[in-house]
């Protein structure tokens, strides 16, 4: 029981920070989801607290609403979609263990995979991660031609930070090379914390 209160306190924190952050958000014309997500995970935070199965089954919209989000802003890309559901999907994985549920349900918990919400979410999370996983295999790596981009613009011996005195911090594409890189030496330094 002790683990459901501290999980229910982490994710009505989680929520009413959202929800805080997210309605300033609102206020300036952005997007909805943070607000609604972070109203979410403070109801369903407020009914993990009371052991009530609500509090799961709300987590649980709050993982449908994130995952419909994450597809919406980023499209399939792996990092960007990744990067917006790995933490509800890691709370999400977390609620549907064995000692969360039961403290919950008690001794009347059904099989996980026999709840249909449980079904639904499921289904929906492996749909998105299977269309991340195609979507990082099926990306094609673009080759950069090995080339010259510019005339020099500084000699070949830099005399100030950032290459020369007017910073333009630019070398030839070829002057440093893979064959060249381990004979790199360094002659000076600059400060820049002060």
């Amino acid at each position: 029981m002790i683990t459901l209160r501290i999980t229910a306190i982490l994710i009505g924190v989680l929520g009413l920070a959202m929800l805080w952050q997210g309605s300033g958000l609102v206020m300036m014309g952005g997007s909805p989801y943070f607000a609604t997500t972070g109203l979410l995970l403070a109801i369903s935070s407020i009914q993990l607290w009371r052991r009530e199965p609500s509090g799961f089954y709300v987590f649980g919209a709050a993982l449908l609403f994130t995952l419909g989000w994450a597809i919406y802003e980023a499209g399939t890309s792996f990092w960007l979609v990744g990067s917006r559901i790995w933490i509800i999907g890691l709370i999400a994985l977390w609620l549907c263990t064995p000692i969360i549920r039961r403290a919950i349900w008690g001794e009347d918990t059904s099989p996980l995979l026999s709840m249909r919400f449980v079904q639904v979410c499921a289904l929906a999370s492996v749909a998105v991660l299977g269309a991340m996983v195609i979507n990082l295999v099926s990306s094609n790596v673009v080759e950069i031609p090995d080339q010259s981009y510019a005339e020099t613009q500084n000699d070949a011996d830099w005399s100030a930070y950032a290459g020369n005195h007017a910073g333009t911090r630019y070398t030839p594409h070829a002057q440093i090379t893979v064959d060249n890189v381990d004979q790199l030496e360094k002659v000076w330094e600059a400060e820049t914390d002060q």
